[in-house]
């Protein structure tokens, strides 16, 4: 694989996400991003936030602020670090205040032995 390693791995090309109101996971909801490449699991990715924040968890479905918001926030400038598979697959996310649309740059790196 060409393209430039780092201890984490390659990465692969950065997408740019626009935040829905609803909850997201990064493999079924965010255009282009693959959980494998080449074979290799999908094993660290960086997500900027630009604009607005988020919230995020997992094993749970975040919600909006308000009465029953639920989640970690990764405000605006925030960078959020994923480093194992697992905890890629299971990461869902959506918009902290409702239709206040984040945009969030996201790399996914491979670990090719």
């Amino acid at each position: 694989m060409a393209g430039i390693s780092t201890t984490r791995g390659y990465p692969l090309t950065t997408i740019k996400h626009s935040v829905a109101n609803t909850a997201e996971a990064l493999i079924d909801d965010v255009t282009g991003f693959v959980a494998q490449s080449g074979g290799y699991n999908v094993t660290y990715v960086k997500i900027t936030c630009e604009t607005n924040a988020i919230r995020y968890g997992w094993n749970i479905t975040p919600t909006v602020d308000g009465g029953t918001a639920l989640g970690h926030v990764l405000a605006a400038a925030g960078t959020l670090e994923l480093s194992n598979h697992k905890e890629i697959i299971g990461f869902k996310f959506v918009n902290k205040a409702n239709a206040s649309v984040a945009i969030l740059h996201i790399t996914p790196y491979v670990s090719i032995p």
